[in-house]
C-alpha cells in the first residue's frame, strides 16, 4: 500500500512569481515581467471552511447561536447580529446541537469587524483554564 501523499501548501512564500509567456509572444523589455507578490501565510495551523451553527455563550449576550464559517487548532470565525467587543470572555460550543449535550470550551474575542447592512463577523481563541481542568 503507498503511503498517502501530501499537497504542499501553495503561496507561503513572498518571492515574485512571473507570468507565464507562450511561445508566440514577445517580450520587448524587461519591465514588460512584471512580479506579483504573493502574500505569506502567517498562521500555524490551517483553517478549514465549515457552515454549522455555534453557541456562544457571554454574560453580556446570554446564549447566542451563530453560523460558524471557519475552524483551526487556534480558533474558530462566526457570524453573529450581536455586538462582542474584543477580550470578552466567552464559552463557545461548536458545533452545536439545540436539545442535545453540548460541551462548552472557554475563549476570548480576538477580533470584530463589522460588515455594514450585515451581521458582524468575529474571531474567538481558545483561553487556557486557570483552574487546569
Amino acid at each position: 500500500m503507498k503511503p498517502a501523499r501530501t499537497k504542499r501548501p501553495r503561496g507561503n512564500s513572498t518571492r515574485p512569481r512571473f507570468p507565464r509567456i507562450s511561445a508566440e509572444e514577445s517580450i520587448d523589455s524587461p519591465a514588460d515581467l512584471k512580479p506579483t507578490l504573493v502574500a505569506e501565510n502567517r498562521r500555524k495551523h490551517v483553517r478549514t471552511k465549515v457552515n454549522f451553527k455555534g453557541c456562544i455563550r457571554s454574560f453580556a449576550h446570554g446564549d447566542d447561536i451563530v453560523a460558524c464559517e471557519d475552524i483551526s487548532r487556534a480558533g474558530l470565525r462566526f457570524r453573529t447580529r450581536k455586538h462582542y467587543s474584543v477580550k470578552s470572555d466567552i464559552e463557545v460550543a461548536a458545533p452545536y446541537s439545540p436539545g442535545s449535550l453540548n460541551i462548552f470550551v472557554r475563549g476570548q474575542i480576538v477580533h470584530v469587524e463589522q460588515v455594514p447592512g450585515r451581521s458582524t463577523s468575529a474571531a474567538a481563541s481558545p483561553t487556557e483554564n486557570p483552574d487546569g481542568f
